[in-house]
């Protein structure tokens, strides 16, 4: 029988490339993102449920899976961690589901639909406020007409890779936001497993450990089971420890109406599939939000979440857009959406009268009284509309971010419309412009007042007996994504060992070293050392992997990650050195770290 348990998590040191960036295409405009965690949950009906993860564990449909900086890469995405079991989370049919041999296609009461830990971010109506949705659909989902950013729902629904994706949308307006009156886009943030689509667009972007492709007509209705893997629940951001801190969640119901097969988890909590529940980190669950108070009903499947927690326990349902930014009795944002098939679908809104899609972010009813109100229609996250008269797309999983306005060269544009536009480079499509990661600037050139025995040089480090000095250089890239950052040597003494180290400052006066001086400072953590290299016979050589190094053999705070600065220099033996000391030091290479 499949024991229930729960993972706490411990911070590993990091390997390759473990950074999820939203990559700019045309004059898209989306900011570039750094993704800390992502939990999701998966749908019953994919391969991934019943399957053997981490340590043995088999992977549910009730599960709250894991991916962190650390294992964030591109594919092949090694599998997520378990960060709580459906057991764990308290769902009364997970240990009968696995001791009747529980695995795909087999809907036995344990699907986990929407997840907020209630620390999303709190949208305050301000002209200049910068937010993104985060969200993952259903593999019949479609894009708007003519939405060709790349990678895109209509880029890569051909080769069925949509369904397992994270998407994140453009910056929006100030909502609530017109049904008809703005057409969104959006592109992709996280893949399914991380590899290329085998058609559509051509790139990849960090995966999460599913199965992909997941194609229309290879799996339910037609199947008991579907090719490949749907997100369900979703939540992105800083790590949070359940065991610590209060879940939000809601569960799959089969609906009485509209045909749409599901799970029947609701019931075994004596719950309705569209009320919002809480967990408290003792196990206990209680009923938060009820379908009523966000103007549904027993009739309704909550499909997608997003909750600002405003602290007052209990649900204080919002009756107006930005009633919870403290204007009046404080409230809680509540944002969600639900499953094709509900009886809300169809029906007017209470706040523009336009019918409610699948697709939309939906807050409570306008005044508490009536169908809940559209807060931002899917047209504005780039998706179609039975309105638009398209297929309607099916929020699955939903999150909400604030970004910042990204500026590296500060000529007040959007770094990813100074790319869009052309006007800056992005050879490795990381966002950044390639201007900004130059691979580091020299420092600590030897000056006359501080040689040690007057053996200066003007660019370089001290004179050692080459009469040069010896030079360091970056190579590469600053960026952690493209991962090829290195250093070169050159001007040392012929076949010689030299040893590069890395600390975290420079230091205001030059420290005397053999016959040559060392500018970079350990501060608390002391300086770091790299393997030691040989120089060829003409005095030169490269040092790579030195990030992949940092992390897998230097201690976790010297790990080399986005945001860090680092000061670089070399120590190298010269016997025959004119101040007779037996070694020297090269210039020093400071460099600010990128995405």
């Amino acid at each position: 029988m499949q024991q229930s348990s729960s993972l706490r998590i411990r911070r590993l040191p990091s390997q390759g490339l473990f950074l999820a960036a939203v990559s700019a295409y045309g004059a898209m405009g989306a900011a570039q993102a750094q993704v800390q965690t992502a939990v999701f949950s998966i749908e019953y009906h994919g391969p991934t449920v019943g399957a053997s993860g981490p340590q043995g564990l088999l992977y549910s449909e009730g599960d709250l899976l894991l991916q962190t900086m650390e294992t964030l890469r591109l594919g092949p995405a090694q599998q997520p961690l378990r960060l709580l079991d459906g057991g764990s989370l308290g769902l009364p049919n997970y240990n009968q589901c696995f001791a009747a041999g529980h695995g795909p296609g087999d809907p036995c009461g344990i699907e986990l639909d929407a997840l907020s830990f209630g620390q999303d971010y709190p949208i305050r109506g301000l002209a200049n406020e910068t937010f993104y949705f985060r969200f993952s659909v259903e593999e019949r989902a479609d894009a708007g007409p003519g939405l060709q950013s790349e990678p895109s729902i209509a880029t890569e629904a051909s080769s069925g890779d949509i369904s397992s994706d994270v998407w994140t949308s453009r910056q929006l307006p100030p909502p609530p936001l017109q049904v008809g009156v703005f057409f969104g886009d959006h592109l992709g943030l996280l893949d399914g497993n991380g590899t290329p689509a085998t058609q559509g667009f051509p790139g990849v972007y960090p995966g999460l450990g599913l199965v992909e492709p997941n194609r229309v007509g290879f799996g339910l209705p037609t199947f008991p089971s579907d090719e490949g893997d749907n997100l369900d629940a979703l939540d992105t951001g800083r790590f949070i420890d359940p065991s610590v801190e209060a879940l939000y969640f809601s569960v799959d119901g089969d609906l009485p109406s509209g045909g749409a097969l599901g799970s029947g988890t609701a019931a075994t909590l004596n719950a309705l599939a569209a009320d919002v529940l809480q967990r408290f980190p003792s196990g206990q669950i209680v009923r938060y939000a009820s379908a009523q108070s966000l103007g549904l009903s027993a009739a309704d499947d909550l499909d997608a979440l997003v909750l600002w927690e405003n602290g007052v326990p209990g649900f204080q349902p919002s009756s107006a857009a930005y009633d919870w930014a403290g204007l009046g009795p404080p409230t809680d944002m509540l944002l969600f959406s639900v499953r094709e098939g509900s009886a809300i679908v169809g029906l007017q809104d209470s706040l523009q009268m336009q019918p409610i899609e699948p697709g939309d972010v939906l807050m409570p009813p306008v005044n508490g009284l009536g169908n809940p109100a559209i807060f931002v229609p899917a047209e504005a996250l780039g998706l179609q509309t039975a309105r638009g008269g398209g297929e309607p797309a099916e929020l699955d999983g939903l999150d909400l971010e604030d970004m910042a306005f990204k500026d590296c060269q500060g000529n007040g544009i959007e770094d990813a419309d100074d790319i869009g536009s052309g006007f800056s480079d992005d050879d490795n499509m990381n966002s950044i412009p390639d201007e900004c990661e130059e691979p580091g600037v020299r420092f600590c050139e030897c000056s006359l007042a501080s040689a040690p025995c007057s053996n200066s040089s003007l660019d370089a480090g001290c004179v050692n007996s080459t009469g040069l000095g010896g030079a360091m250089d970056g190579a590469g890239s600053s960026s952690i994504f493209a991962n090829d950052f290195s250093l070169d040597l050159s001007q040392l003494p012929p076949g010689q060992s030299a040893q590069v180290f890395m600390g975290s400052d420079a230091l205001v006066l030059p420290a005397p070293l053999g016959d040559g001086l060392r500018c970079v400072g350990g501060g608390t953590l002391g300086l770091q050392r790299f393997q030691p290299v040989f120089n060829t016979g003409t005095g030169s050589t490269s040092v790579t992997g030195l990030i992949d190094y940092s992390c897998l053999f230097l201690p976790p705070a010297a790990c080399i990650v986005t945001g860090s600065t680092w000061y670089f220099q070399a120590w190298y033996r010269d016997p025959g050195g004119p101040c007779s000391n037996g070694s020297n030091l090269t210039n020093g290479v400071a460099v600010s770290f990128t995405l």
